[in-house]
């Protein structure tokens, strides 16, 4: 009986505890399967308890019943198939891209190598279905930079840079639709509502950029916050960056210092001991997330910067027939902020912008104007921009659009702890 998987022996012991005949269509209904998946199922579970005086019976436009020997232990049999919790349905992923998702997930948590039948056991589909979904799976890794090898009776595991893995844990564990929330074991370490930890960070986070005077968004402050928390997390499980990978890596000393006060809070608030590359990591969270209120670049990005916003301009009034040349503040923030953007694209620290559709549905004309400037910043930079920046990009167009296009001259003072493109 002990290669019956866990959606074998829900599907036994619903059988069991049936008092009427039930149907493919009821059972697969129950386990999240598809009918085709319950018979087969059926006929395996045959296979292995048939010796031992159980066998399920079925009849056309009937259903399944179970027939069972008087001198079969029936407790025996309950004591096996209990092991699965009739509720663990109620946490368990049940369209294509849930499972999928779950996958992800599982193969994030896991540091060692798992097997597909560790997957088959906690999602509840076929060995093939698995596989497809596994595929998905892979792609979306891909997107971030991360493969999953194989080794042979071992199983799979993530491969990958520690960034890599952070971000993609960070958009899957606390931003991509994070209400499906599937129990996997060991994921406990990433919990969303842990908010006393979140609160102590985030409140560390405030504190150290206003004392270093570093101009930051609430979205990046809370983006950080997160980064922080899987930081902790994943140092706890010695999960630490590599040196090679801030190999280029300059020390900036204002913001190197405002990362290592973080840094030596956290060692003190967590009992942990942070290296000197994870004081870079978050050096680099702070630097690439920063609000430049000032022009601090190189020759090169300056010549870069104005070589980029002076064919944006060009294209902007040769396409659509708007002249933003004048626009000295659309410029000004542009020239800021693309700049910034380039650096968090190439250190694949993309800034989650949690409003980004609403921002492309509800300003279609700017959508429009800013895709053809993305594909000037492409060019130029060598980089493919993000939707999530693209989002940024679009809040500044479209408030350059109204202003050509708006007759009445209105002077408002706003004061936001947003960022300068949401504001």
């Amino acid at each position: 009986m002990e290669i019956i998987n866990k959606r074998q022996k829900l599907v036994l012991k619903k059988i069991i505890d049936s008092q009427h005949n039930i149907t493919a269509t009821q059972l697969a209904t129950f386990v999240q399967s598809s009918v085709r998946t319950i018979k087969s199922d059926i006929v395996y579970i045959n296979s292995v308890i048939n010796d031992r005086g159980i066998k399920i019976n079925s009849k056309a436009r009937i259903g399944y019943w179970c027939e069972i020997d008087d001198s079969v232990d029936i407790n025996e049999i309950f004591d096996f198939i209990s092991t699965n919790k009739l509720e663990e349905l109620n946490i368990a992923p049940t369209f294509n891209y849930e499972r999928v998702i779950y996958i992800v997930k599982k193969l994030l948590v896991t540091d060692s190598y798992i097997t597909i039948d560790v997957l088959l056991d906690e999602i509840y589909v076929g060995k093939t279905t698995l596989l497809l979904h596994l595929k998905e799976a892979k792609k979306i890794l891909a997107k971030y930079r991360l493969s999953v090898v194989t080794k042979h009776k071992n199983g799979m595991k993530i491969c990958g840079s520690e960034i890599d893995k952070r971000l993609c844990i960070c958009e899957f564990f606390f931003h991509y639709n994070y209400e499906i929330n599937y129990h996997i074991n060991k994921n406990n370490i990433y919990k969303i509502n842990d908010r006393e930890n979140y609160d102590q960070i985030l409140l560390l986070v405030k504190e150290t950029i206003k004392k270093y005077n570093i101009a930051m968004s609430d979205y990046s402050i809370n983006n950080i916050t997160i980064h922080l928390l899987i930081l902790i997390s994943r140092c706890q499980i010695n999960n630490s960056i590599m040196i090679t990978e801030f190999s280029d890596e300059k020390v900036e000393d204002i913001i190197y210092k405002a990362a290592l006060n973080i840094a030596q809070k956290m060692e003190c608030i967590f009992n942990l001991e942070l290296s000197n590359n994870e004081v870079i990591y978050i050096m680099q969270h702070l630097k690439n997330k920063q609000i430049l209120l000032n022009d601090n670049f190189n020759n090169v990005d300056r010549v870069n910067v104005n070589k980029c916003l002076h064919i944006i301009i060009e294209e902007v009034r040769n396409n659509f027939a708007i002249d933003l040349k004048s626009d000295f503040e659309f410029y000004n923030c542009l020239y800021l902020h693309i700049p910034q953007m380039v650096k968090r694209i190439k250190d694949n620290m993309i800034m989650r912008n949690p409003l980004v559709f609403d921002n492309l549905r509800r300003y279609l004309f700017a959508t429009k104007v800013t895709h053809s400037a993305v594909n000037i910043i492409e060019n130029i930079y060598k980089i493919k921009v993000d939707i999530n920046e693209m989002g940024y990009l679009v809040l500044y167009f479209n408030l350059a659009i109204c202003k050509v296009n708006s007759h009445k001259k209105i002077k408002i003072a706003l004061i936001s702890g947003r960022g300068r493109a949401e504001t």
